[in-house]
């Protein structure tokens, strides 16, 4: 307290000011404190916010993590997927020449490849029933 008195003292011998002037500059140096005292509390308020919007860019980038694995996990699944349709697509043509080549071996009439295809379906009747 005694430092200000003797600041107070040397300022108004040196520059001369009277009361009204030092009293508008007191205003201002109040002004001027309470205006940082808002800038600091709006820093910890800003502050505080920033860590919040940074936890939840943390969080959304976790989620995104998991939703790239899980899209990740499906595009290698429907890949799985189409390939064996693909591979069923190319089995059957594989398949069928070779049996039109073997039906055609068998028979040189070909009278008999309708009975042939007959033979290998199953009976509908349920066990027990009797044929009518």
């Amino acid at each position: 307290m005694e430092y200000t008195q003797d600041v107070e003292n040397n300022i108004t011998q040196d520059v001369n000011l009277d009361p009204a002037e030092l009293a508008v500059l007191e205003e201002k140096i109040d002004q001027l404190v309470d205006y940082c005292t808002g800038l600091r509390e709006e820093n910890g308020r800003l502050s505080k916010e920033l860590a919040d919007r940074n936890a939840e860019v943390a969080s959304l980038k976790a989620r995104l993590g998991e939703y790239d694995a899980m899209r990740n996990d499906v595009r290698d699944r429907i890949s799985r997927l189409v390939r064996t349709i693909e591979e069923l697509e190319a089995a059957p043509d594989a398949s069928s020449e070779a049996q039109a080549g073997e039906v055609s071996q068998s028979d040189g009439s070909g009278s008999d490849a309708g009975e042939e295809g007959n033979v290998s379906q199953p009976e509908l009747l349920p066990s027990g029933s009797s044929e009518v």
